[in-house]
């Protein structure tokens, strides 16, 4: 993948592990569409930036993903790199018997999120001859340890 020239999205770039390389990609030359649930971290973000831009979308929420991606490709239309970032980490105690409403909302923003927005594919056709569109996956989880369990 080149490393400039590209009209990036990242999801989940506004906070969190997504921030630091919206910011970088964006100081390579690249355009940068941040999206997330907060407008205040998002506009906190693109602060400054040039050809960095910021859109409210909550990934959890499948009508509001197919309204974002006929608004990407509407007005970046040269969108050729796709980052799925977007996620929800939560410590979870598996000690103990516990309500799984917050589990599931972990499993619908980080694995059904991800899926939905890929099949409304957020992207045209590639602004160039020869180019392609390039789709990545950041995940992250993490396990507490119980010696009990």
């Amino acid at each position: 993948m080149k490393t400039s020239g590209n009209t990036m999205l990242i999801t989940g770039g506004g906070s969190g592990i997504g921030r630091e390389p919206a910011l970088r990609f964006n100081a390579l030359g690249n355009t940068v569409i941040v999206t997330g649930r907060r407008v205040e971290t998002l506009e906190e973000t693109i602060a400054g930036q040039r050809d960095m831009h910021a859109i409210v979308v909550d990934v959890e929420d499948p009508k509001a993903i197919t309204a974002f991606a006929e608004r990407v490709v509407a007005e970046y239309p040269n969108l050729n790199v796709l980052i799925n970032n977007a996620g929800i980490m939560r410590r979870e105690d598996l000690s103990r018997t516990r309500d799984l409403s917050g589990a599931e909302q972990a499993v619908v923003a980080n694995l059904l999120g991800p899926i939905r927005l890929r099949t409304n594919r957020p992207y045209g056709k590639p602004a160039r001859r020869g180019d392609r569109e390039r789709l990545l996956g950041v995940s992250v989880c993490a396990v507490k340890r119980h010696a009990h369990l």
